[in-house]
């Protein structure tokens, strides 16, 4: 991946390019992580069609790939695309901050997948292991970037039920006064025993 960035940074569209390439000419199937770089690649590059984009899009949304990941890629995108009908096309250097958030934030989706698969792995008895086919090992992947909302689902950002107005009505109180010894540089100026 990092190879990719840097031919993005540099704008390099050659070379970017050829790695997408040699991706599928050794049949690697591309996650999260690839998708995101290709989509910001159309975006920046001006030897291909920025709306390639949007054609990467959808074929992140077919591979099923983490809602999460899918709609911040998308937000940014039509935000782009929008920008550009307003004649507010952004320099590269400037979009290189959104894409590169986007990067950070696929590559940091697969760590914390792969440390949760570690981690089940590791719980399961080393029958239990050996036992799973490709089936079920396919399966529990697609079950990892489909994870739901923590418990609680949505209900944690509503409004407090009835439950919450019960409690006595909030009283603002003052902070105390600091104590000790003034700071600035009004105090230092005054003092000669400070340097």
């Amino acid at each position: 991946y990092s190879k990719i960035w840097e031919d993005l940074v540099r704008l390099d569209w050659s070379t970017w390019e050829r790695r997408f390439w040699e991706l599928k000419e050794r049949a690697i199937p591309y996650d999260e992580t690839t998708y995101t770089l290709l989509l910001h690649g159309y975006v920046f590059s001006h030897r291909h069609q920025a709306e390639n984009a949007y054609l990467v899009l959808e074929e992140m949304k077919k591979a099923e790939t983490h809602p999460a990941l899918v709609r911040l890629n998308e937000r940014m995108l039509n935000s782009a695309f929008e920008l550009q009908e307003l004649g507010l096309r952004g320099e590269a250097s400037l979009w290189q901050n959104v894409a590169r958030l986007c990067f950070h934030s696929s590559v940091r989706f697969q760590k914390k997948r792969q440390k949760r698969l570690k981690k089940e792995l590791e719980a399961l008895e080393p029958d239990d292991a050996l036992a799973l086919d490709e089936d079920n090992i396919r399966h529990w992947l697609s079950g990892h970037d489909r994870l739901a909302l923590p418990e609680g689902g949505l209900s944690r950002f509503r409004p407090p039920g009835p439950e919450l107005q019960r409690l006595p009505p909030w009283e603002p109180k003052l902070l105390p006064a600091p104590g000790g010894r003034r700071s600035g540089r009004r105090s230092r100026r005054r003092d000669p025993e400070l340097p």
